[in-house]
């Protein structure tokens, strides 16, 4: 993405579009994983998912298992559904060491903003990701 964009740039808006169901949430948490694991703090803002959803899509960027599995765990029969639960479990148990916060309760715009100036204060955080725009 850095060859196509030219890198990250403080102040700079990204904004991805794209039909229903083809992956824009998951190119943002992708954006915030890779500049997690390169030491730049991110926070993201999910507006249709819970926490735990969220969680869920981490764990399956981290493995080569279908990803849908971590999407959907409940749908899985019981020992891919233990297996992909191990898998959520060690993330909940590393995701704390990357530097990722996630939010799934603020929906208006302007206590977004808040809460970001608020992390980049306190928390360093460099990149926010807002999932699903449209519905702020």
């Amino acid at each position: 993405m850095c060859l196509i964009i030219g890198g990250w740039r403080d102040g700079q808006y990204i904004v991805v579009g794209g039909r229903p169901s083809i992956g824009k949430s998951d190119v943002g948490l992708n954006f915030l994983r890779s500049a997690a694991l390169n030491g730049h703090p991110g926070i993201f803002f999910s507006l249709e998912m819970s926490n735990k959803q969220v969680m869920h899509r981490l764990a399956g960027m981290t493995t080569d298992r279908n990803r849908q599995n971590f999407v959907e765990p409940n749908k899985l029969k019981h020992e891919e559904g233990v297996s992909v639960k191990g898998v959520v479990k060690k993330l909940n148990k590393d995701l704390p060491e990357l530097p990722i916060y996630l939010d799934d309760k603020t929906t208006e715009w302007d206590r977004i903003k808040l809460k970001i100036k608020k992390r980049a204060r306190q928390d360093k955080i460099e990149l926010a990701v807002i999932d699903y725009f449209g519905l702020i």
